[in-house]
Parts: C-alpha cells; sequence; structure tokens
C-alpha cells in the first residue's frame, strides 16, 4: 500500500520538476495559502465569543446547535 502513495508523490514531483513552470506555480500556491490562513485569519476573523465566560460560551453554542437543529428539520405531523 505505502509503494503505491510512493509511486504516486514521484510522479507528481517528477512532473512539477519537468516542467518549467511548476516551480513557480507551487510558490504562488503556497504563497496564496500563507496569505489566506495567516494574514487574513489573524486581521480579519476576530473570535466571535472572544470576552465571554465559559458558561455563556456553551450557552450560546447550544442555543445555535438547538436553532440549527430546529430550522433543518421538516413539521411532519400527520392528521
Amino acid at each position: 500500500m505505502l509503494t503505491i502513495f510512493k509511486k504516486i508523490w514521484k510522479f507528481y514531483a517528477d512532473g512539477i520538476r519537468s516542467h518549467k513552470l511548476g516551480p513557480p506555480l507551487l510558490f504562488l500556491i503556497f504563497l496564496k495559502f500563507f496569505i489566506m490562513f495567516a494574514i487574513l485569519k489573524t486581521f480579519f476573523f476576530k473570535p466571535a465569543m472572544a470576552g465571554m465566560t465559559d458558561e455563556q460560551k456553551s450557552e450560546t453554542v447550544g442555543n445555535n446547535i438547538l436553532r440549527n437543529h430546529n430550522d433543518s428539520t421538516f413539521n411532519l405531523k400527520t392528521d
């Protein structure tokens, strides 16, 4: 099973190395992930429950789970 993964990895690694645009495109992909996760997350996605106590956090999560569950279920009343 492990040899299959090694063969697949070698196939992609050789393909990236042999192409003229392989390494620059790989660099752009890693740069994009760095920007998305490191920079955007720290500046734009603030913690939603910052400043709440543990009790308030658990109550908020419980209310959101129950609200989402009630909204997604069908009301199947049989007469």
